[in-house]
């Protein structure tokens, strides 16, 4: 539905036209119907017919259609090719025909309606229900669908109409396109009473047609009524119009539409003629399918044609007519078919088709395209632009008073000269003026005035985007400055490779330049590489250090890195930019000579000098850490930084590589904003780049070489494996080998063999490590930086490449019965299975080489499969979920309005500001450690305030500073804690009070020019920050500061215990008891007169008692003011994380899932708790999952098993009954527990005697006797199909516990062997013990559960000995058919985690919730494929663009469906702006209004830049610096 009208203006450029009064608005709805006849004429302007030769009047090229040739004109408007859109024509068709997208819709209201009067078959009662259910308003198209199948399906099973009695039977399809009624074969029902005699009619019928054509009397029995398009036409008249709603049409659409009888002939721009080769000229495939629908037509006008040659014309106007829709021709015979023609249906779907290729993806203009190259120079934000490029594309800059002259110049320069411009667009003159040629430059640059637009060129500074395909995240296309260099590449800066997956190996890469003013600013504040540092996948950083940047930064962080005063001066000046100031540290060492360390001079970069505002306090392990000393780690492996001063450690890629929450970046990031964040990227990538260059690092050979001692070792470790292997390989072969648990004797072999030869290559890789330097050998420095490779490459370099695998295993036999010719058979040495003992450095055999080449095949073969299929899944996702966002309510609806998340990830927060490790909103060590270091500047900037040092000293003295400043004990602080998370009144007003006393005692010593150190104007207290946290944060959060308080506490009392003071009180206890510890005790000797004489003096021990518990606190603050400090931190952060308004969660939770979908393989992983069970794995279980598969490849019941009260899990008792709970659930047939099954045969009876293997039975502890063998022989032969069916009761006679009869279901001697034989084929595939579906079940490694092979989930659960409650399975659909929805959605969850986990994946949960979310909606699971998608209830354009597009038009058209919320892919297609993002909202709310109208909350300030979580901060002196701070020394 168009509003207004469309009117465009040829002088200035489209996005400078003033909006014109009646210029279109948007599309608010889009509406799907049927075209009458009456319709056709009115859009057309002539009936088209057949012409001969080059006569073209009335003709489908008619000129009065349209031109398609730029030198005729339209005959219709008098417009030129390029203006005219062009005029549509009809054909008249003599017959009518079947339309073919409709074709199915009137089979089923043939089946419908009576075949004599046309009405609906049913009765008045069922007519009136449903036309009330279809006059609904609230029914949506998928339920309307839904409910005229219900109709169609009850009208169907009608055989005698209820108004004239007339018999109705099968309406059928008989190919290609035809109708036929089973009218004579209809047997009524009792009760029914037609009105028609179907044998008497049908005999007249017969000898009527016998008179024309005897032969018909011989086929009698196939003999049809024959429903041919005039026929149904007629019937589809005779529908009385108040039951047109039943049969699926809107009220007042005749069902005749259906069919067609007038063609609609499109315009001739539409199907314009084109060069078939040089000279030839051809008409389009359309106009030629058109010309025969003519030839046809006019066929049957003729007149001299008899009934046969009439009735085959029409059949070839209706395939003709069928062929124009579809060239494929559905239904017809294969000889008639025409791949080689695009019809209608051609033009449309597939990826070439006008939704794919056309509508939804779009050719773009100011663009460019070419190779890249690294440049680290560049900051991070830029992007190299060649000159060539930058003289090609162009900007319309609107020149105002501002850049009057800048615009001058640069239409002097003109088109040549960079910068210059193309093209000048006077507004007073309304006229379009090119730059070519020089003359008129200078006088076009005189006449430049205000309001004018110049095309000018890509300059420094330009906001360009930079895309790079497959464009799998929103991360692959980002915003870029321009900065144009000569050379033809584009360049940028290695720390952007990752979010775009480029590598430097040939990859070319696109760049836009945007073309308006908005489009600029989107691009920066949305698009910018500095807002997309951290990703929104997982919040993991994706722009950071890569390569040579982390090896460059691992060697000069080292504590044995040096330099001087040059030295260091010019380090500082590789990044130093133009408007940069820094101001050189303290020297480490100052005498003989002045030293700096490489640790200084990344302070510097992170720091350049004390006026910036950035205080770094952190600290995080490396990949190299020994978790021995952290500060003191002999490697340097725990890095730490306080107030931006480098305090230990080395950086390493867990520091400054991508995916590090606890890195550097992530952290500075968190304080001081994505821009500054980007610039320290820059300064370390220019420094590290050039360091490098200077220091020399490269490769040899000799690095790798082994030593002589290696040799020795790698031999020992070759011998002691082949022996070891050649002793598993004898003892398999002699049968000594015991199988592992549910393998044979041969898998088990394997996997031994496996084991030992992967222990092979880690001994050698571990010992070719140990015999290398850390501070020379290149290959070891990048493995421990992280910058390239691992210790896995070092041993394959150095020691033994080891054992080849494919598919999971060593190498199989290729050739008759071995590995490779070179062989002898059936042998199973390691060498002969793939086994690679040499190195590449000693060079491999050609038996080595081949199988080394096996395995490196298949790892190609993969890559090529799997990219088609993760494709296809990345596809799917994003067409299901585009359409979903946050909503200012704070639910994820679709743009119906559908709620698919009453709030988003379940707590409302965005990912991409998650800064913990598993999703939490907060790292709350890191958020400590930040909050620690600001309240001791805080406490510092107190004591500075006094005047003097006895002032100081008095402070200290002070009662109230005691009381304030000292921690909390620790039976004070948890209780606390909980009632300010629980928003306790009384624990708010303690924090508003403590806050105020603070406020006081700052004022009272006078002002500081410490930001802590007073009360900031226009903060909120922290009370209400600690109570809008009450309201709004999850139950986990709450949970999660507690426990870390908790931790806390438990640290506080080891401090108290070693300082021997008491935890429950402040008095100091005499002997220590069970407060004392070994620092205690050396501090009580040595204060024993002060502390265990009891004539001291009293002040004396309350002066001990003072320094200790300050000495405490200075160890570990938990004082008041530093947890409701804390805690008001937690509270301002984590409100700032709110998912906003309009962020299109859809799109990025499919990204995010489908992006780490490409890094996956197509392969089998074992199962982590049993090594002998292989569960599918990787892509095919993704497919699985997103599929919603009712069969999977690999179902798996996990069954805990219960552990009674008092229990442990590794106790006799409790493995009993694990493998009793084993018994139950393993499948047993009856030949693995019989010993033998006896044939007796005598004179008087005829049976099976079945003697069972007690000790067998009683050794697995399987709870089989004969009396549940006959029971399970029963219950097989109780179903209607089994093959035992004939047994019953009487036929199973037991004997004894061990031994039981089968007899035959009947004695007669002649049948009796042959009953007998067939009992005997049948009886030991007869299921005696365990779970029938269950094919496996194993006790896992810890042997605290069951894992059974299989999908029996109810049968698990209520076994005895089984934790019900615990039970999981792996499939989705027997989850939710036992458990229902719920449990359903938690397993898709956990399967879609498990499969990342697996690949070392992660993505936030919160857009794995989305994703079960969306398929569980609806109260089943729906898969996320092409039906499923349907089931969704998109709209018909959103469906059209995915898969089977022509069924979805067709559909859409005979419901007259109408779409009026229009959908991202809808909105892309009719060329309207996506209703999400920036366009999500239709107001904009003034924010200096926002505090009246908005609770707190909602009114506090979110953003990316420096003040994203602080004002404006002052000049602070790190506390490293003064000495004031104490490491934690426990």
């Amino acid at each position: 539905m168009l509003k207004g009208s469309s009117s465009t203006s040829f002088l200035l450029p489209q996005q400078f036209v003033e909006p014109l009064p009646h210029a279109p608005v948007e599309i608010s709805a889009l509406h799907y119907g049927l075209l009458s006849r009456n319709d056709v004429h009115r859009l057309s302007v002539l009936p088209c017919r057949r012409v001969v030769g080059d006569v073209k009047e009335y003709g489908v090229n008619d000129a009065r259609l349209g031109v398609c040739d730029r030198l005729s004109i339209c005959e219709t408007c008098g417009l030129n090719s390029i203006e005219c859109v062009g005029h549509p024509g009809h054909i008249d068709l003599e017959a009518p025909v079947f339309h073919l997208g409709f074709f199915t819709t009137v089979l089923r209201i043939c089946r419908t309606i009576c075949k004599r009067c046309s009405h609906v078959l049913l009765d008045d009662t069922e007519i009136d229900y449903y036309k009330r259910r279809l006059s609904s308003s609230s029914l949506e198209p998928l339920q309307r669908t839904m409910l005229i199948k219900t109709i169609q399906t009850d009208a169907y099973k009608t055989r005698v109409c209820l108004k004239c009695g007339g018999l109705n039977g099968v309406v059928r399809r008989v190919r290609p396109m035809r109708l036929v009624h089973e009218k004579y074969h209809v047997e009524p029902r009792r009760g029914e009473g037609p009105r028609e005699n179907p044998g008497g009619f049908f005999d007249a019928e017969l000898r009527t047609a016998c008179a024309y054509n005897k032969v018909v009397g011989e086929c009698r029995e196939f003999v049809h009524d024959f429903l041919d398009p005039v026929r149904v036409r007629q019937l589809f008249l005779a529908v009385p119009p108040g039951e047109v709603i039943l049969l699926g049409l809107a009220p007042g659409v005749s069902p005749t539409d259906l069919l067609m009888t007038t063609l609609l002939v499109p315009p001739v721009p539409v199907r314009p003629r084109g060069c078939a080769g040089t000279t030839t000229v051809r008409d389009d495939d359309l106009t030629a399918q058109y010309n025969d629908i003519l030839v046809s037509t006019d066929t049957m006008q003729d007149g001299s044609l008899d009934a046969t040659r009439y009735t085959e014309t029409w059949e070839m106007l209706q395939m003709r007519a069928a062929r124009l829709l579809d060239s494929s021709l559905p239904g017809f015979p294969p000889n008639v078919r025409t791949s080689d023609l695009k019809s209608y249906a051609q033009r449309l779907k597939s990826k070439h088709g006008r939704f794919r290729c056309n509508l939804s993806g779009k050719r773009v203009d100011y663009s460019g395209r070419s190779v890249i190259s690294p440049d680290p120079n560049l900051d991070v934000d830029e992007l190299a632009v060649p000159l060539h490029v930058a003289r090609v594309l162009t900007y319309p800059q609107r020149v105002f008073k501002a850049n009057h002259e800048l615009m001058r110049r640069l239409v002097r320069n003109g088109p040549h000269v960079h910068p210059g411009a193309t093209t000048v667009y006077l507004a007073q003159e309304g006229s379009k003026k090119s730059l070519k040629n020089e003359r008129d430059r200078h006088r076009l640059a005189a006449r430049l005035a205000v309001g004018d637009i110049v095309e000018r060129h890509v300059m420094n500074g330009d906001l360009v985007l930079f895309n790079r395909q497959p464009s799998l995240h929103r991360v692959s296309m980002m915003a870029h400055r321009a900065r144009v260099l000569p050379f033809r590449t584009f360049r940028f800066n290695e720390c952007c490779c990752a979010p775009y997956n480029a590598d430097f190996d040939g990859d070319e890469m696109n760049v836009h330049f945007v073309q308006t003013e908005k489009a600029r600013a989107e691009a920066l504040q949305l698009m910018s590489t500095a807002r997309n540092i951290i990703s929104a996948k997982n919040g993991e950083p994706i722009i950071a250090c890569t390569q040579d940047f982390l090896a460059a930064a691992y060697l000069v962080t080292s504590r044995d890195v040096f330099f001087d005063r040059g030295e260091f001066s010019q380090m500082v000046s590789h990044w130093l930019g133009p408007v940069t100031q820094f101001r050189l540290p303290i020297p480490a060492i100052l005498k003989p000579v002045e030293l700096w360390t490489g640790k200084q001079l990344f302070e510097l970069i992170v720091r350049p000098s004390p006026e910036v505002d950035v205080l770094l306090s952190f600290e995080a392990p490396t990949k190299f850490y020994t978790r021995k000393g952290k500060h003191d780690c002999a490697e340097e492996g725990y890095v730490a930084f306080l107030d931006s001063c480098f305090i230990s450690g080395r950086l390493d890629k867990k520091l400054l590589g991508g995916g590090a929450k606890d890195g550097l970046f992530a952290r500075l990031h968190t304080i001081a904003g994505g821009g500054y964040t980007a610039r320290v990227m820059s300064r370390i990538a220019q420094f590290t780049s050039r360091y490098l260059t200077n220091y020399g690092f490269s490769l040899g050979l000799g690095d790798v070489a082994p030593t002589p001692e290696l040799n020795k070792q790698k031999a020992a470790v070759l011998a002691r494996s082949v022996e070891v292997c050649d002793g598993l390989i004898k003892s398999a072969k002699t049968g000594r080998m015991i199988p592992l648990p549910g393998l044979t004797v041969k898998q088990s072999l394997e996997a031994r063999l496996n084991t030992e030869l992967s222990k092979v290559r880690d001994e050698c890789g571990t010992a070719a490590v140990q015999t290398l330097s850390i501070h020379n050998n290149t290959p070891l420095i990048m493995v421990q930086s992280g910058s390239k490779g691992s210790a896995l490459n070092i041993a394959q370099m150095m020691a033994c490449v080891g054992q080849q695998t494919v598919s999971g295993k060593r190498i199989l036999d290729a050739f008759q019965d071995r590995s490779l010719p070179h062989f002898h058979r059936f042998e199973e040495a390691p060498a002969a299975r793939g086994f690679v003992a040499n190195s590449f450095y000693s060079g491999l055999s050609p038996t080595e080489f081949f199988f080394h080449t096996m395995a490196g095949r298949e790892g190609l073969v993969d890559t090529a499969v799997k990219t088609a299929e993760t494709g296809y899944i990345y596809r799917r996702l994003m067409k299901a979920m585009e359409n979903l966002s946050v909503r200012y309510d704070g639910t994820v609806r679709n743009t119906k309005g559908d709620v698919i998340q009453l709030r988003f990830g379940e707590d409302g927060l965005d990912p991409q500001l998650m800064e913990g490790n598993s999703g939490t909103p907060l790292n709350l060590e890191q958020e400590w450690l930040s909050v620690r270091a600001a309240y001791a500047r805080w406490v510092v900037g107190l004591l500075a305030g006094s005047k003097t040092a006895s002032d100081g000293n008095a402070i200290r003295d002070n009662e109230n500073y005691f009381n304030e400043f000292i921690s909390m004990l620790p039976t004070e602080g948890p209780s606390f804690v909980e009632a300010c998370l629980n928003g306790d009144q009384e624990a708010l007003k303690v924090c508003e009070e403590q806050e105020s006393r603070e406020d006081a005692l700052h004022n009272s010593n006078g002002k500081t020019n410490d930001r802590e150190s007073r009360p900031r104007t226009g903060r909120l207290r922290r009370a209400v920050l600690i109570s809008h946290l009450v309201k709004v944060c999850s139950r986990k959060f709450k949970d999660d500061i507690q426990d870390f308080f908790v931790k806390k506490v438990r640290e506080q009392q080891r401090i108290r215990n070693l300082l021997n003071l008491p935890n429950t009180s402040r008095e100091r206890t005499e002997g220590g008891g069970d407060n004392s510890g070994p620092i205690a005790n050396k501090r009580t000797k040595k204060r024993a007169p002060s502390l265990k004489v009891k004539d001291s003096k009293e002040g004396g021990r309350v002066s001990e008692l003072r320094d200790l518990e300050m000495l405490q606190t200075e160890l570990l603050p938990l004082t008041r003011g530093m947890v409701t400090r804390f805690i008001a931190q937690c509270a301002s952060k984590y409100l700032r994380k709110a998912c906003e308004p309009g962020t299109p969660c859809g799109a990025i939770a499919a990204q995010s899932v489908g992006e780490p979908s490409t890094q996956m393989t197509l392969r089998t992983f074992h199962f982590a708790g049993v090594a002998s069970m292989s569960i599918t794995q990787g892509v095919p279980r993704l497919v699985e999952v997103i599929n919603a598969n009712r069969n999977i490849a690999t179902p798996v019941v996990t069954a805990p098993v219960l552990l009674m009260e008092g229990e442990e899990n590794h106790c006799e008792i409790f493995r009993k009954r694990a493998r009793f709970v084993k018994a139950q659930i393993e499948r047993v047939l009856l030949r693995e527990v019989v010993s033998e099954i006896v044939e007796v045969c005598s004179d008087t009876e005829f049976y099976l005697r079945v003697h069972l293997n007690m000790s067998v039975i009683t050794k697995l502890h399987l709870p089989i006797n004969a009396i549940t063998v006959r029971q399970r022989i029963l219950a097989a032969a109780g179903h209607t199909m089994s093959p035992l069916r004939m047994l019953n009761e009487d036929c199973i006679e037991v004997f004894s516990l061990d031994t039981l009869a089968v007899y035959p279901h009947f004695q007669d001697a002649r049948w009796v062997h042959f009953s007998l034989r067939r009992i005997l084929g049948l009886l030991p595939d007869v299921v005696v013990g365990g779970i029938g579906g269950i094919n496996r079940a194993m006790i896992s490694s810890n042997g605290t559960e069951v894992l059974a092979e299989g999908a029996e989930l109810r049968a698990v659960m209520n076994l005895w000995g089984v934790d019900s409650t615990r039970v999981v399975c792996n499939h989705v659909a027997v989850v939710e058919r036992v458990l229902g929805i719920e449990a359903a959605r938690r397993v898709i969850v956990d399967e879609i985690q498990n499969i990342l986990k697996a690949y070392s994946l992660s993505i936030d949960v919160r857009h794995v919730y989305l994703l079960a979310d969306l398929m569980t909606q609806r109260g089943v699971v729906l898969g996320i494929t092409r039906y499923g998608i349907q089931k969704m209830n998109f709209n018909v354009l959103t469906m059209a663009s995915f898969e089977r597009t022509t069924d979805h038009l067709y559909n859409a058209a005979a419901t007259q469906r109408v779409d009026r919320d229009l959908s991202v892919s809808d909105s892309i297609i009719v060329g309207k702006p996506v209703p999400l993002g920036t366009t999500s909202f239709d107001l904009l709310l003034d924010g200096s209004i926002s505090n009246d109208i908005l609770p707190p909350q909602r009114c506090v300030k979110r953003g990316m830049g420096p003040n994203f979580h602080t004002a404006k901060r002052h000049h602070l002196v790190p506390l490293a610096a003064e000495g004031v701070f104490r490491l934690d020394l426990f």
